[in-house]
């Protein structure tokens, strides 16, 4: 029983996973495929993305966060980050200029203390197997999948430099 639901947080991790994909495509949508950083004088990533995610604050708050994310950090509730690996947090990316989009990583599940992060860069936070030893990710194809963290490498993260924005902010 316990695994059954189990899978079912799992389903609804993913889900959430797969509605801040169609945020970040809307997003990009109107900003001529450009999606912002993790980081921006305006805020973190999710608050651009609120918009074309909920207007209701609760139900954004609740997918920012894993159902199987016990860990503590109930006062920002957040399971997910942007991955900024190869760039700068506060730089803007070309989604249209991701080389591999279905392999490259836009959020992942990340574990305490890293959910107060909004961003991470490979190999400096903790990528988080919370379903039966794996964890699920965003990529910037708009697919998600569940995954074994420790098989991926740097060059699966990096973003490519001519993705990146040229200055810090608009």
């Amino acid at each position: 029983l316990s695994q059954a639901r189990e899978r079912a947080r799992a389903a609804v991790c993913m889900n959430n996973l797969k509605q801040w994909s169609i945020g970040y495509f809307m997003y990009s949508q109107d900003y001529e495929e450009w999606i912002c950083g993790p980081l921006t004088p305006r805020g973190e990533w999710y608050i651009h993305l609120q918009p074309y995610t909920s207007k209701m604050t609760q139900t954004h708050r609740a997918l920012r966060r894993c159902p199987s994310n016990r860990e503590p950090g109930t006062d920002s509730p957040r399971s997910y980050a942007q991955n900024c690996t190869g760039g700068n947090a506060y730089r803007y990316i070309k989604t249209t200029r991701i080389t591999r989009p279905a392999t490259t990583p836009l959020l992942v599940e990340v574990g305490w203390p890293n959910t107060y992060q909004p961003h991470f860069i490979y190999n400096e936070i903790d990528l988080t197997p919370r379903h039966n030893g794996m964890a699920n990710f965003l990529f910037f194809g708009g697919n998600v999948e569940s995954v074994i963290p420790a098989n991926f490498t740097t060059s699966n993260y990096t973003i490519p430099a001519e993705a990146r924005s040229s200055s810090y902010y608009w």
